[in-house]
This record gives structure tokens, C-alpha cells and sequence, in this order.
């Protein structure tokens, strides 16, 4: 899982709430939160990312 914020505290505590929640409710939750955004990795090897996370991948 990564998440980035606007601290790196905050990014750290984001992952930690996302981790607790579960992937759904987490992703969920990380969506309703403007300064954040993330990306996780299920052991099934799908890839979720939150609706802000495109923009910190390279093209």
C-alpha cells in the first residue's frame, strides 16, 4: 500500500486507517479525504487506486 498527503505523518496515519478498514471501506475512505490518495495491492494481486492517485504516476 502507498498513500501519499500532504505530510508524511498524515500519509503514514492514512495507511494505517486504510489497513484497518479493509481494502473497500479503506479506498472508500481515503477517496473522501481531498488531500490524499493511494494505491493498494490485494494479495490477489489486483491493484485498486484511489480516484487522486493518477496523477503521481509516470507516463
Amino acid at each position: 500500500m502507498t498513500v501519499v498527503g500532504p505530510t508524511a505523518l498524515e500519509a503514514e496515519v492514512a495507511a494505517k486507517v486504510v489497513a484497518i478498514l479493509g481494502s473497500q471501506d479503506g479506498l472508500t475512505w481515503l477517496n473522501q479525504r481531498t488531500s490524499m490518495a493511494g494505491l493498494l495491492v490485494l494479495e490477489s494481486e489486483e491493484v485498486l487506486q484511489s480516484q487522486r492517485m493518477q496523477p503521481y504516476f509516470w507516463s
